[in-house]
């Protein structure tokens, strides 16, 4: 019998989506009030405050290699996100900004799939895996490893 695990699948204006184990997504909100970061990298410029923590708000449609996305486009979705930058350390928190409303799906090993060649070099150092749903890629990526502490 096939290994199966809940996601939830994330438009983040990329060329593909992404997906978020169910454990690692805290809430959805309509997006906050965000404040700049000086110096930040171009998919992290600014922080959002939420229960008196101080969070990162990523966008990813920034990122290097994002592909065909519109940088700034509305995103009428924040999700907040619980990652670990390694096993043992403190969990965390971040935002990321979603165009729409996040999907919940149930994900099997079948659906396993070989990282498409538009994926970019800067996406691929972030990748746990890849897999297959509706058609399409979606891309798994480690949080711990975009924001590094």
């Amino acid at each position: 019998m096939a290994e199966r695990a809940k996601a939830w699948v994330l438009d983040v204006g990329a060329l593909f989506p992404i997906a978020v184990s169910e454990h690692e997504m805290v809430e959805v909100l309509e997006t906050p009030q965000s404040h700049r970061v000086p110096r930040g990298p171009a998919y992290c410029r600014n922080v959002i405050v939420r229960h008196n923590e101080v969070m990162p708000l990523l966008d990813l449609s920034r990122l290097e290699g994002a592909g065909d996305a519109t940088p700034g486009e509305a995103a009428p979705y924040t999700v907040i996100l619980a990652y670990q930058a390694a096993q043992d350390a403190m969990v965390r928190r971040a935002g990321i900004l979603v165009r729409r409303a996040p999907k919940g799906i149930t994900v099997g090993n079948e659906m396993d799939a070989v990282p498409p060649s538009g994926v970019t070099s800067a996406w691929r150092g972030l990748l746990i895996a890849c897999f297959e749903w509706q058609g399409q890629p979606v891309l798994i990526p480690d949080l711990g490893r975009l924001l590094l502490p």
